[in-house]
């Protein structure tokens, strides 16, 4: 499958996915209110999504849910610009996404794969993390930020 039939998959995808209704249904993953919530004590965290402007209202409204808003720096739409480039602008070191696409580059220091199933990827440097506990020991590596 070509990167252009991908990206057409994801955009269908995302018509169904954004919706404020299954965005309201959609519970956090284990553990992960947790660690945001441990790692924001000495990381700033930024959520770098798909989803536009508009529709970022929800996303704050989410977090606000599960009380951990005041743990996000900011959230930023990727609609316009590749999430990379975005780390780049904003001078963040480590970018998490699930989906293989904004990791491939290697613009930023640290990338990571989130995927449940842990199946690796034959891409240099780019680790893949199966929960969110992974997310907190591969940050854990880098000195400068414990």
């Amino acid at each position: 499958m070509r990167l252009q039939d991908i990206d057409n998959l994801y955009r269908e995808m995302a018509k169904n996915i954004f919706t404020e209704q299954v965005l309201y249904k959609t519970k956090p993953i284990h553990n992960s209110i947790e660690i945001i919530s441990k790692l924001a004590q000495h990381l700033e965290i930024y959520i770098i999504t798909a989803r536009t402007d508009k529709m970022i209202v929800d996303v704050i409204r989410w977090l606000k849910t599960y009380d951990i808003e005041n743990k996000i720096k900011d959230v930023i739409s990727s609609s316009n610009d590749i999430k990379q480039n975005i780390c780049k602008k904003k001078k963040i070191d480590f970018l998490c996404d699930d989906d293989l696409r904004h990791l491939i580059d290697s613009k930023i220091k640290i990338r990571v794969l989130f995927n449940p199933k842990g199946i690796k990827t034959n891409y240099k440097g780019i680790e893949v993390a199966k929960s969110w506990e992974d997310i907190e020991n591969i940050l854990s590596k880098f000195d400068y930020i414990f």
